[in-house]
């Protein structure tokens, strides 16, 4: 999540020095923070959702494993768990979007009414659908987490890394105007890849459950 930052705060032409080491990058840093502060809708309902709903079919699910439940029992579970999964999902891009476009139509008003230029809404309104995304993504690595799919956290962690990093030092070779859409092409692609390997994950799972049992 901070690879883009510490790009922006590296390069010269992005930024200035602050106190030593420190540094800063007016252009980027400010329209960042405010889009950040668009992502609270989206980690309430991250709160609400994965961390009662899906924990709730979560434990059902294993504790009728360990209780050595019919196998019926357990795709009942199973289905009510994947229902958990979509359900907070889908809150959390219906949130998420209402809030963006709510944010879109007074984005430039905001602007003025903190005293920041308007030339950073295009900027703000980027950095707004990158920070939706990551709420996204975070949910989607919850319950990688959950799932005990620490391997699939990592590399999904690698990828939005390496994609970051490449993305936004294409937009640092190319031109102001391309300014934060690095960081939206990586969450972009990795939220999408996430999403296939939790598709895949909780279509098979009765199956890992069992073979990282046996």
């Amino acid at each position: 999540m901070w690879a883009d930052k510490i790009i922006f705060w590296l390069t010269p032409q992005t930024s200035s020095a602050v106190a030593g080491l420190l540094r800063s990058s007016v252009i980027y840093d400010l329209p960042m923070f405010l889009a950040y502060l668009t992502m609270i809708p989206g980690m309430a309902v991250f709160f609400i959702r994965f961390e009662t709903d899906f924990a709730r079919s979560y434990h059902d699910y294993f504790g009728a494993i360990l209780g050595h439940q019919p196998l019926d029992t357990l795709y009942q579970y199973k289905r009510e768990m994947i229902a958990a999964v979509a359900r907070g999902l889908y809150a959390i891009v219906k949130v998420q979007s209402v809030a963006i476009v709510v944010l879109f139509l007074w984005s430039q008003d905001i602007l003025v009414f903190l005293g920041i230029s308007p030339h950073y809404q295009a900027l703000l309104e980027v950095n707004m659908i990158s920070v939706g995304l990551q709420v996204v993504l975070m949910a989607i690595m919850s319950v990688f987490f959950y799932l005990d799919k620490r391997r699939d956290a990592l590399n999904l962690a690698i990828v939005f890394l390496v994609t970051n990093i490449v993305g936004t030092q294409i937009t640092i070779w190319l031109d102001p105007s391309t300014y934060g859409y690095g960081l939206l092409f990586s969450t972009a692609i990795t939220t999408l890849i996430g999403l296939a390997r939790l598709n895949q994950i909780l279509i098979h799972l009765q199956f890992e459950t069992f073979m990282q049992r046996a």
